[in-house]
Parts: structure tokens; sequence; C-alpha cells
């Protein structure tokens, strides 16, 4: 519900043409397009499923292919970390509210400028907040620990290594939320 309303709130849909082919919308999406797209997407989850408690966390945001530039808004969801050689550059903090909660809420787009061989590496709560058998949690300072080695390796190596170490603590002990983690590494 959420990736599809970003989409038709930013205009970065498809159409169909008279023959019933789809065509692409080909125009660079601008900031005020994101703004607009997160402040609308919660106001439709506000007013539908405000009663219900529904709430959305998310990181919208576009990469420059050709500079490296990164505007982004994180909607209150868990910081995305830009990962260098030598660990953790930065963590793209919350800009507003998750989405659903408050009417009205205000968004801040925010820009970075990734270097050659940055990762940025996203994961939703269900990593730091994993249990061991023992039932202690996994935590962001453990998850900081393993990502502040420091990588310079393909994006997918970086995630076999943070996997590794998250299962390997886990173990045997059932799962109780989703674990999901996205790593982009910027070739420059």
């Amino acid at each position: 519900l959420v990736r599809s309303l970003l989409r038709v709130f930013s205009g970065a849909f498809n159409t169909k043409n008279d023959f019933g082919h789809f065509e692409h919308i080909n125009r660079v999406l601008g900031p005020e397009d994101a703004l607009k797209a997160v402040a609308l997407t919660n106001e439709y989850i506000a007013k539908e499923h405000g009663e219900d408690g529904m709430f959305v966390t998310l990181v919208f945001g576009t990469i420059d292919t050709v500079t490296g530039e990164m505007l982004y808004i994180n909607s209150g969801h868990e910081p995305v970390m830009v990962i260098g050689k030598n660990g953790i550059k930065q963590t793209l903090k919350p800009t507003g509210p998750a989405l659903g909660p408050i009417m009205d809420a205000k968004y801040i787009m925010e820009s970075l400028q990734l270097e050659k061989g940055d990762i940025l590496f996203s994961y939703t709560d269900g990593v730091t907040e994993a249990r061991s058998e023992s039932k202690q949690f996994f935590t962001r300072p453990r998850l900081e620990k393993t990502v502040n080695q420091g990588f310079d390796c393909k994006a997918a190596s970086f995630l076999e290594t943070v996997k590794t170490d998250l299962f390997s603590f886990i173990g045997n002990a059932p799962q109780s939320d989703d674990i999901t983690m996205m790593a982009i590494k910027w070739q420059g």
C-alpha cells in the first residue's frame, strides 16, 4: 500500500497508452515531489487507518548516479548507516515521524555526498530486536560493532557478514519479527 501511494503521489508511475502498452514516466523526481509524496501518504494512512493504530517507517530517497549525491527523508525508520573502509562514517537519523500516527506531520529532506566505496546499510528493527536462545536482544551497539570493522567489499559480501553474525547470535531461537537488511555500494 505505502509503496503504491508513494509512486502515485510522487508521479513516478506507469501509464497505459492508447495501444494498451505501459509507458514509463521519464522525468526526474525533485525534492518537492518526494516531500509531497511522503506527506500525502502520511495523511492517507492517518485518515484511513489511524484508528487501527497502523503506522509505517520508511526511508525515501534518490541517489544521483553521476555525482553520488543522495537526497532522503527518514520517516521514523532505524538510522541508515553510511559505512566506509574504516567503519560507520555517518548515520541518517529520522527527519520526521513515522507515517500514520500524526496528522499534518512535517518532514524534512536532508542530503549527503557518497564517496567511492561507501555502503549504505538499512535494516528493520527486527535486526536489532532479534533475540538469542537466552532471550537477549541483538541490539544496535552489537550491530554497530559488526559494521565498524570497516568494509572494502561488495554489498552482498557485507550483508553476508552481518547476516552470519546475526544468525549465529540468534541460534535456534524463534524469530519474533521480520529481519530485513539492504546494502547499496556506491562505486563512484
